[in-house]
Order: C-alpha cells, then structure tokens, then sequence
C-alpha cells in the first residue's frame, strides 16, 4: 500500500496556506488532492470522483478530523 509520504511526489502543497484558511473558517474539511504540475499547466483539468463519507461507528474520529483525511484516502486507494 502506497502511503501519504509516497504520494506527495505526485501533488503540490503550494494552496495548503488557502486550504488551512478556509478549514478554520469552516468552509472546508479536507484538503484536496491537487497534481504537483498543476501550477505549470497550460490546461487545468478538474477531476470529480466519488464522495468519501463518515462511518462513525467504523472511522478513527482522530483521522477523520485530520485536514489530511482525503489525501490519505487518495494515497490508500489510487
């Protein structure tokens, strides 16, 4: 299984100071996931998959309060 560490060679953190910003305002809960050559594209593309959703009763609260929980899902799954 590919880790989270493993997967930053494949994103940017260039925006996590906007993502941060915007999870203390309430207006988002995780980062997203964003391709380390999106800055540098001349095309951007927007990819939209499948929702993650909360299990309570199955779900590490801890992990799912980590801005980095959709990353993490990312790097487990893909």
């Amino acid at each position: 299984m590919i880790t989270l560490k493993e997967i930053e060679q494949y994103q940017t953190q260039s925006f996590d100071p906007t993502f941060e910003a915007l999870c203390q305002a309430g207006k988002l809960a995780w980062y997203p996931w964003v391709g380390k050559n999106y800055l540098s594209a001349s095309n951007k593309i927007l990819v939209i998959l499948e929702s993650h959703y909360i299990d309570k009763a199955k779900s590490n609260v801890e992990d799912v309060q980590n801005p980095l929980y959709t990353r993490r899902l990312v790097a487990e799954r893909c």
